[in-house]
């Protein structure tokens, strides 16, 4: 029998996990990745989780949300927020001036790249990828390990794998970009990648 793990089985419960990791900084991924949605912009969120982020880009023209979870569309779609049923593997992404992923590339290891790939030939502006570079999964106690990885099993898999900032900025170097800007924010590396 396949399980998801506690940390994606309800919004509200992703939400407390993910501001108990980001312990203080909750807000500084946010506020770095909407440094790069420019006033007017489409946005398009890649396994959008909570939709925390739609809140966050008020100078967005639009913004719709794809993830692989059905409560956390319909929990989205009560808000008011755009947001889809959507499957990474399977599905295309829709073309838009920007396109997000935050917190997500772990679970496609070792693919992530051909989704970077096809999240950069959707964008029109650029890309922005938020990926913690410091978690429980590989720089805790083993305890800590053990309940991380328990905690964020997607479909019964589980994923011992994380990014650090080598590994992101290798990468990231597969693309053509005209401009790749790296800021540290709080747990995340943020990368905006411009074409």
């Amino acid at each position: 029998m396949t399980s998801t793990g506690f940390a994606y089985a309800h919004p509200w419960t992703y939400s407390a996990i993910m501001r108990v990791l980001h312990w203080g900084e909750f807000e500084t991924r946010y506020s770095a990745v909407a440094e790069h949605v420019p006033a007017g912009a489409s946005v398009v969120d890649l396994c959008c989780g909570d939709a925390a982020l739609a809140a966050r880009i008020p100078q967005a023209k639009s913004y719709l949300g794809l993830d692989a979870n059905q409560r956390f569309i319909d929990h989205a779609k009560r808000r008011g927020i755009d947001a889809r049923l959507w499957d990474a593997r399977t599905m295309p992404i829709p073309q838009a001036d920007i396109v997000v992923i935050q917190s997500s590339l772990y679970q496609f290891h070792p693919e992530d790249a051909d989704l970077v790939r096809k999240a950069f030939a959707a964008a029109t502006q650029r890309v922005v990828i938020a990926e913690p570079v410091v978690n429980w999964a590989t720089h805790g106690k083993p305890w800590q390990k053990f309940l991380a990885r328990r905690m964020t099993r997607v479909s019964g898999r589980k994923f011992d794998f994380r990014h650090d900032e080598a590994t992101l900025e290798a990468l990231v170097r597969t693309l053509p970009s005209r401009r790749v800007d790296m800021k540290r924010a709080g747990r995340d590396l943020v990368i905006a990648i411009d074409k």
